[in-house]
């Protein structure tokens, strides 16, 4: 497993307040299935997350802690998850205070289907 830390800029200090950190806790063939990554980020009060870099995948996005919505005005509290497909256009709005989410990142039937079948080798 990768785990991504953004907690720290590249010369070791520390990240400015406010500043999003994100996690990445794996990527794509380390799954042994169709999903694409697993993220843990802390977005700061105020903060939008929105599909930048990632057309043609689904998401799911989990909060954790915190409280965000959506721009068509569903909201979202600690526990609450929504899917957002690879075909729909969608932005996370954090609440004023920080916001901790969970998000995976799948790879559409439609795409997988062209993959060749991954599965982890079985060593004797």
């Amino acid at each position: 497993m990768i785990v991504t830390d953004t907690g720290r800029a590249v010369d070791g200090a520390a990240m400015p307040e406010g500043a999003t950190i994100w996690q990445c806790l794996a990527r794509r063939g380390m799954l042994h299935s169709e999903c694409e990554a697993v993220d843990h980020l802390i977005l700061p009060g105020g903060a939008t997350l929105d599909r930048r870099g990632r057309d043609g995948l689904h998401e799911v996005w989990l909060v954790l802690s915190g409280r965000a919505g959506l721009g068509n005005g569903t909201s979202l509290a600690a526990g609450q998850a929504v899917l957002v497909r690879a075909e729909d256009t969608a932005a996370l709005l954090t609440a004023e205070t920080e916001t901790w989410l969970l998000t995976l990142t799948l790879l559409p039937d439609s795409t997988a289907r062209r993959l060749p079948v991954r599965a982890p080798v079985m060593l004797p």
